[in-house]
């Protein structure tokens, strides 16, 4: 029986992986080097920043502790200062639509847990969760399943009771890996990709689940006995 909702934040709850690209190029410049949008959506969605770092500065002489904190000062200057910081399509509707069902709903993220504030606090998507998890604070980040498992222990569900939303290759591994059925949002990452990692279904945002709901009542509990 489906009893909880655990999404992952950028890419499925805002559109701001962007200003994560934005913010690493900005800080891979400094040593000469450039990270595009096309790479970016391509190799890195969804990995957390030490991976991506280590990555691309390989065979540079650099401090990671220095590039994790300017990365996210980058990121903080682009959130603050950016005059509206997009939702995925339908998101308020589905939390809204989520409340109604009595389903507990938390976020797990690969961000850090000060981006994570900032981020829901600036959309005022802060306010339809208790708690928030970030991968950053568990032994290793996304793809692992442990921000999962931690966000499944705090709404106190087993896996088979819960489902995942997710955006990237990364994120959708990580619920997998927890035993989390997956949805998968259209938003970030290439089709292809994402129907290799067999989810248990697509959609392009909020609005197309609902508009299914709409039509199935049942639509997401199914997907909990493989019937979506």
């Amino acid at each position: 029986m489906l009893k909880g909702i655990i999404f992952d934040m950028d890419g499925t709850l805002t559109m701001t992986n962007e200003f994560h690209c934005m913010s690493y190029n900005k800080l891979f410049q400094e040593f000469d080097r450039n990270i595009t949008f096309e790479e970016y959506y391509r190799e890195f969605i969804g990995k957390g920043a030490i991976a991506i770092i280590k990555e691309k500065l390989a065979g540079i002489e650099y401090d990671m502790n220095e590039c994790l904190r300017k990365k996210v000062l980058y990121f903080w200057d682009l959130i603050e200062n950016e005059k509206e910081v997009p939702l995925v399509e339908g998101i308020v509707d589905f939390i809204e639509y989520c409340n109604q069902q009595g389903y507990q709903m938390t976020v797990a993220s690969g961000a850090s847990l000060e981006s994570m504030n900032r981020v829901l606090k600036r959309t005022g998507l802060d306010q339809y969760f208790k708690q928030w998890f970030s991968g950053h604070d568990t032994k290793a980040n996304k793809p692992a399943p442990y921000v999962y498992v931690k966000a499944l222990n705090f709404l106190k569900l087993s896996a088979d009771q819960t489902i995942a939303f997710e955006d990237s290759i990364a994120g959708i591994k990580s619920a997998k890996s927890a035993g989390i059925k997956c949805v998968a949002l259209k938003t970030s990452t290439m089709e292809e990709k994402i129907i290799e990692e067999g989810v248990s279904a697509l959609i392009s945002n909020y609005e197309e689940l609902l508009e299914r709901l709409n039509k199935n009542q049942n639509y997401l509990k199914n997907i909990l006995i493989n019937q979506s």
